[in-house]
C-alpha cells in the first residue's frame, strides 16, 4: 500500500469562533482525496483549555488520514495595533496568528494557511503543488479592490504601504506559504516588527503584502471566491474579468469574506453551502458546541438587521427570476 502524501493546513481562531473552525475542518475533510492525508495545526489563544477542544479530537478519530494538532498561542508572543476601521472591526487578533506560522512549523517547508469563514469545497492538493519557487507567499488577488490604477487613492495606498503597485496585493484569508524562505529571510521577524510600528487599514493583511512585496504569486481565483462577488455571475461580468466569473461557478475554497456570515443569516448567496455541512456533521457537536454557538451569534444582530438581511436575500431571488 502507498504511503499518502501528508499536507499541513493551518487555521487560527478563538474560543468565540471554535465553531466555524470545527466546520472549516469538517468541509476539507469532506472533500479530501483518498491519497493524502490532511495534518492540521489549529493556533489558539492559551486561555482555551483542552476540555474545549474535545469535539476536534472526536473528528480526528473518525478520519483515519487527518491529524488535527493545536498550538497555543500566549499574549506574549504578539504586541500587534489592530486596526480600528468600522471596514474590520470584526477583525480580532487571531489574525496576527499567522505570522507565527514560518516558527511554528519549523520542520515543514510549506504550508496552506486558510481562515475559519470558509468552506472547502474541494482537494487542496493542487493548491499545496503550486510551485512557490522565488516567491514567499502565493495568493488570490483581492478583489475588493475599489481603487483604479492611477487615481489618488491608489496611490495613497501603494504610499501607506510603501509598494509601487496594488496589483499583486492579495487577500490573506487563503495563503500558499514558502516556509523555507519565509525563515531564511526571517520574514515572520519582520511581520512581527511591522505589526508593532503602526496600526494598518487590513491589519496582519496589509503588512503581509508590504513585507513580501515582489514576491507574491497569484494564484487562481477558485481558491479564494468572495460570495459578495459573484452574486450573479452575469451581472458581475462588469466588475470581474472571466477568470473570476470561472472560478464563481466551480470553486474550490469559499470565504465568507464580509460582515455577512453564514451563521448570522442564513439568506444570502452561498450561505446555504455552509448549512448543508451543518447537517453531516456529527450529533454531539451539532447539539452542543454549534448551537450555543449559533445562539450568541443570533443574539449580536438585531431583527432590524435580520430583516434587511432576509429582504436582501428575496431582492436577490427575484432579480435572478426574471434575468433567467
Amino acid at each position: 500500500m502507498s504511503k499518502q502524501r501528508e499536507i499541513p493546513i493551518v487555521f487560527a481562531t478563538d474560543r468565540n469562533y471554535l465553531a466555524p473552525c470545527y466546520m472549516a475542518l469538517f468541509s476539507a475533510v469532506k472533500n479530501m482525496s483518498r491519497h493524502i492525508r490532511y495534518t492540521f495545526f489549529v493556533l489558539l489563544p492559551d486561555t482555551i483549555q483542552k476540555e474545549e477542544l474535545v469535539v476536534f479530537e472526536k473528528l480526528s478519530n473518525q478520519n483515519d488520514p487527518i491529524d488535527i494538532r493545536f498550538c497555543f498561542i500566549a499574549d506574549d508572543d504578539l504586541n500587534v495595533c489592530l486596526s480600528g476601521s468600522e471596514l474590520v472591526n470584526h477583525i480580532t487578533y487571531t489574525t496576527y496568528y499567522r505570522f507565527l506560522i514560518p516558527g511554528l512549523l519549523d520542520s515543514y517547508d510549506k504550508c496552506i494557511y486558510i481562515d475559519v469563514d470558509t468552506v472547502i469545497k474541494g482537494s487542496l492538493e493542487k493548491l499545496y503543488d503550486i510551485d512557490l519557487t522565488g516567491n514567499y507567499i502565493a495568493g488570490v488577488k483581492n478583489v475588493f479592490a475599489d481603487t483604479m490604477p492611477g487615481s489618488e487613492s491608489y496611490k495613497n495606498r501603494c504610499l501607506e504601504l510603501g509598494i509601487n503597485s496594488l496589483e499583486t496585493y492579495v487577500n490573506a484569508g487563503v495563503l500558499l506559504m514558502n516556509l523555507e524562505e519565509l525563515r531564511k529571510d526571517k520574514i515572520q521577524e519582520k511581520w512581527l516588527a511591522s505589526s508593532t510600528e503602526k496600526e494598518y487599514l487590513y491589519n496582519d493583511q496589509d503588512i503581509i503584502n508590504s513585507v513580501c512585496y515582489g514576491k507574491i504569486k497569484l494564484i487562481d481565483y477558485k481558491y479564494n471566491v468572495f460570495p459578495d462577488y459573484c452574486k450573479d455571475v452575469s451581472m458581475a461580468s462588469t466588475l470581474l474579468n472571466q477568470d473570476y466569473q470561472k472560478a464563481a461557478e466551480h470553486p474550490v475554497i469559499i470565504h465568507y469574506v464580509s460582515k455577512e456570515k453564514p451563521w448570522i443569516c442564513k439568506y444570502f448567496f452561498m450561505a446555504d453551502l455552509w448549512w448543508e455541512n451543518c447537517k453531516e456533521t456529527d450529533r454531539e457537536f451539532r447539539n452542543g458546541l454549534l448551537a450555543d454557538f449559533l445562539k450568541k451569534s443570533k443574539a449580536k444582530i438585531s431583527k432590524v438587521r435580520h430583516l434587511k438581511l432576509r429582504l436582501k436575500h428575496i431582492k436577490l431571488i427575484l432579480f435572478l427570476y426574471i434575468s433567467s
